[in-house]
């Protein structure tokens, strides 16, 4: 942690005080100039020792506004050079990466530009990159994420090069956008901004118009949208930044044997006369004209010299002879010079004899006239071959500029996270009521009665509770869409918010937003009136994130009412596709609406919160994720959630939580891996149960064992919130979240990338959820693969230890297989406080340490963050640390101090320090004085003996006051 905040203190100060100031995207995009080697027409900025944004621009303009990714460049400035060796040739060198640029006035390129890294990688002690690798192209990439895992079940690929992101304009689309990890076993990866729309002075999102429209590359253009929505129009296509391009049309050859005349049209309802017949599809043209192209027209002489009645010719000029005029466009082809790869000449024949013209668009064409005696009187110019149709769109991204970040950090996965977050901005920490325990439930027939139950028969089976979410039954639905409350089903909403919040609990809703806002709505008078729409019409106020006037008074007439009433946050429920983003390419409609409901709660005291679908990169700005609805009933479902949760972390998105919840109808049906299923989601960021009518998640009315089970997971991440919600802070300060992939703090090993399965929670904790059925003997098996290095016991108890190997561990239905780093500190929350209603929000009152004691340890620490758990107050000091220090000799010394203040923090806490397998104490000192040992333990100012365990109980003691234990 030390090693990562020296490399990203000098800038965080500037982002975080621009975060506390609620701005929606704090940060600087100018570079410092001195950061900056421009050459031509590229520019290298040298952002950190392993993070270089390299830039081409063929009008060599260059872009410095931020991003929908990129908000700040205004790094501190890294120790590098740039020298000359030899015409037009650059080598710039950090102390990490060695770039050699050679300005040959074209765009990047493996003959023009070559980065060498000057730190080993996993995969390579010498990796070099060129421009022709590409993240998806890199076998060594270790991914990152996709959009929700909504529909999916079993295993999945999280390679972005090899998933399919086509979707109908409406659907569910689960793999866009998917983009891949900012770190690499090859020891580099590319981040690609060159699309990304812009912030504008306006505080909104614009589209990107760097580049051009390539036209000469048409058949490699890439649609303005994926999938099957886009633009219809060349207005709102340019409007979204791209660039408008009708589909070809297809000219076909029609031949007339009466009066010897070869005719090419799209259809023969353009034929002068009579007597033609098709023959064949010739060739694809363009509708419209652009810089590199020319008409090909038809021209037609009434009375040519043969005497048959009518010529037509189709040329790109009128035939020598006379009496040849002007008809009609027939379509544009490109200009003749260099022929774009994939077309076919267009020429011009004649047949003196029959004075008859033969316009050929290929090979077929042209050897049919060779054998009927024509002659080529001229080439064209080319088109496409009539099949298959050229991979083009009506509406296409501009091209021709480049924006990359290149990350160059060897196996400093770490140091590649923090990079990231110095231009793109932290993580916030969540409200710290999210990182308890939420519950939602779906149907048509839950009621206000129903509510009150639920919370009271969870509270009565033991179950902590922080969050309620009210899914789509909230409101009236005719549809999906909806913001008025149903009173038919809750009469009174504002009365029964009030007792959940009196309850302690924290309320959430969800909203489907894709149908507008519709006129039975209470708030569509006000709404459609601010949108210029005649409230009498009754037209639905359509739903277009990207317009600025639909979105904030969506916000501030639609939304602010519902949360003035109670409601807390909002869970954004989009699985429309794209429709609503069609004024900016590059951008989801999830993006957008995370972005905007994060940065524009109502209440400016408050920090944001959503719970949201990943909407693509800069996402992790926005907590939390929502992974959507995954079929459970399939074992590999739970097997790759956990990988799926872990690998998000290689892009900073650190707080996806999924919806636990079980397939079958009845409390009884697959119960077993239902209780799998919410242990994974106890020990993963974020935790929401789910239900509906046919998958209930009533966990009062599961079978003793299985309820036992789920109580005890849930009372275990209710005690574990300290030590989350410092992971919270150190992933805001830090980039690394608090679930990581093992090879993170074990890069050179290649077991650490063959575990997917298990991960690092924090830096002391291996956590390895059952993903398989129990047996015949009741258990489980996972095989859990333990780093050399020291020994790592079974957590809590510390009863079994492992090192430097491959084990299959057993579980039981209510087991977990957990482990600690020997010599660690896991903080916790006392049991009865963890579980009480609302707990999660409150500030930590009492603190257990559990020190697990090792021979071969000889000092260790840990910490605990605390703040109001609610504000954005934490961006600017309010907050505190309590830090445990400990040393072994003869005796145990450990002191405990706190540092800071927020408002609201407890005076007096009550700490409790337990040493596991530390059995050999015989006296305890607080402060100099001696502790009396007691027979039942827990008693404050009491310590005692419990199995192996040494524990210490403190009286309630002022929080400003050190706290000094002496065991010996």
């Amino acid at each position: 942690r030390q090693v990562i905040m020296a490399a990203t203190s000098l800038v965080l100060g500037v982002l975080l005080a621009g975060l506390a100031a609620h701005a929606s995207n704090p940060g600087n995009p100018v570079a410092n100039p001195l950061s900056v080697v421009a050459l031509g027409n590229a520019r290298f900025t040298i952002l950190t020792p392993s993070l270089v944004r390299m830039e081409y621009e063929a009008t060599g303009t260059f872009n410095d506004a931020q991003t929908t990714v990129v908000w700040n460049r205004n790094t501190a400035v890294p120790h590098y050079t740039a020298r000359s060796v030899g015409d037009n040739t650059e080598v710039i060198e950090t102390d990490q990466l060695q770039i050699q640029y050679t300005n040959n006035g074209k765009p990047f390129s493996a003959e023009n530009l070559q980065v060498k890294l000057l730190s080993p990688a996993f995969s390579t002690s010498a990796p070099t990159w060129t421009p022709a690798l590409t993240s998806g192209n890199d076998p060594g990439n270790l991914f990152g994420t996709f959009h929700t895992l909504d529909t999916l079940s079993g295993m999945q690929n999280l390679n972005c090069s090899e998933l399919d992101p086509t979707f109908e304009a409406d659907s569910t689309i689960p793999y866009y956008p998917c983009v891949m990890g900012l770190i690499s076993k090859s020891g580099w990866a590319l981040l690609d901004d060159s699309r990304s729309p812009l912030f504008g002075s306006d505080d909104w999102v614009h589209p990107r118009l760097d580049g051009t429209c390539n036209t000469d590359l048409a058949v490699n253009r890439t649609a303005c949208f994926p999938g099957q929505w886009s633009p219809s129009n060349a207005s709102t296509c340019a409007a979204a930044g791209c660039c408008w391009d009708p589909q070809p049309v297809t000219l076909n050859l029609y031949y007339s044997a009466l009066r010897q005349d070869h005719f090419t049209d799209t259809t023969c309802a353009g034929c002068q006369g009579s007597g033609y017949v098709f023959v064949r599809h010739q060739g694809n043209v363009l509708q419209e004209d652009n810089a590199s192209t020319i008409a090909l027209n038809l021209y037609w002489n009434p009375s040519p010299t043969n005497g048959r009645g009518g010529s037509n010719v189709v040329a790109t000029s009128p035939p020598q002879q006379a009496g040849y005029t002007f008809v009609r466009v027939q379509g544009y082809i490109f200009k003749p010079g260099s022929q774009p790869a994939g077309t076919n000449p267009v020429k011009l024949w004649v047949n003196h004899a029959q004075l008859d013209y033969y316009t050929t668009m290929g090979p077929a064409d042209e050897e049919d006239a060779a054998a009927q005696g024509f002659v080529v009187v001229a080439l064209m110019g080319y088109c496409w071959p009539p099949s298959p149709a050229p991979a083009a769109s009506s509406c296409f991204q501009r091209s021709g500029n480049i924006d990359w970040y290149f990350f160059g950090h060897g196996m400093r996965y770490r140091v590649a996270l923090a990079d990231y977050m110095l231009v793109s901005g932290p993580a916030p920490i969540p409200r710290k009521h999210f990182l308890g325990i939420s519950w939602s439930k779906w149907g048509n027939d839950l009621t206000q009665a129903i509510t009150y139950d639920q919370v009271n028969q969870l509270a009565n089976a033991s179950i902590p509770l922080d969050t309620y979410i009210f899914d789509m039954n909230w409101h009236l639905k005719p549809d999906w869409t909806g913001y008025t409350w149903d009173t038919q089903e809750y009469p009174t909403p504002v009365a029964l918010m009030a007792w959940l919040h009196n309850r302690g609990l924290y309320l959430g809703a969800n909203l489907h937003d894709a149908q507008g806002v519709m006129p039975f709505e209470a708030a569509y008078p006000n709404m459609a009136r601010a949108n210029g729409i005649d409230p009498s019409s009754k037209t639905t106020v359509a739903f277009n994130i990207t317009n600025k006037l639909f979105s904030d008074t969506l916000q501030t007439l639609v939304l602010e009412p519902r949360a003035t009433e109670g409601l807390d946050f909002w869970w954004t429920d989009w699985q429309q596709g794209l429709p609503g983003v069609g004024a900016v390419t590059g951008i989801t409609p999830t993006w957008l609406l995370n972005h905007v409901r994060f940065t524009n709660y109502s209440g400016s005291a408050r920090r944001g919160l959503i719970h949201s679908r990943f909407g693509g990169m800069g996402s992790h700005r926005y907590p939390t994720g929502f992974g959507g609805d995954v079929n459970v009933g399939d074992w590999n479902s739970i097997k790759f959630m956990i990988e799926f949760t872990t690998t998000a972390s290689n892009v900073l998105f650190c707080y996806w939580g999924h919806e636990m919840m079980r397939s079958g109808g009845s409390p009884t049906d697959n119960t077993e891996i239902f209780v799998r299923v919410m242990q994974m989601g106890a020990w993963s960021p974020v935790f929401t149960s789910w239900g509906n009518g046919g998958q209930n998640n009533n966990l009062w009315l599961m079978p003793p064992v299985y309820l036992n089970a789920t109580q005890h997971v849930l009372a275990m991440r209710a005690q574990t919130l300290p030590l989350r919600y410092t992971l919270a802070r150190i992933a805001y300060e830090t980039g690394v979240g608090q679930q990581r992939p093992m090879y993170y703090a074990y890069p050179t090993l290649a077991e650490a990338y063959t575990v997917p399965q298990q991960y690092l929670l924090g830096d002391d904790l291996i956590v390895a959820p059952v993903f398989t059925p129990v047996g015949q003997d009741d258990v489980a098996l996972v095989d859990v693969w333990f780093p050399p290095g020291g020994w790592w016991y079974s957590f809590p108890d510390g009863k079994s230890e492992y090192t430097d190997s491959v084990a299959t561990i057993t579980a039981t239905i209510d087991e977990v297989p957990v482990f600690v780093r020997a010599g660690a500190v896991v903080p916790l929350r006392n049991y009865s406080e963890a579980i009480a209603h609302g707990s999660a929000s409150l500030p930590f009152l009492a603190l257990q340490f559990h020190l697990f004691y090792s021979r071969d340890v000889t000092a260790g620490s840990t910490w605990v963050y605390d703040d109001d758990g609610i504000s954005e107050s934490y961006m600017t000091g309010a907050f505190t640390n309590t830090t445990l220090e400990y040393t072994l000799g003869s005796c145990l010394n450990v002191s405990i101090m706190t540092a800071g203040s927020f408002a609201g923090m407890p005076v007096q806490r009550m700490y409790t320090l337990r040493v596991v397998n530390f059995a050999s104490a015989s006296a305890v000192t607080f402060n100099g004085q001696s502790v009396p040992r007691a027979a039942i333990p827990g008693q404050p100012g009491t310590w005692s003996l419990v199995g192996e365990d040494s524990v210490v109980t403190l009286p309630w003691t002022p929080v400003a006051t050190k706290i000094v234990l002496t065991l010996c």
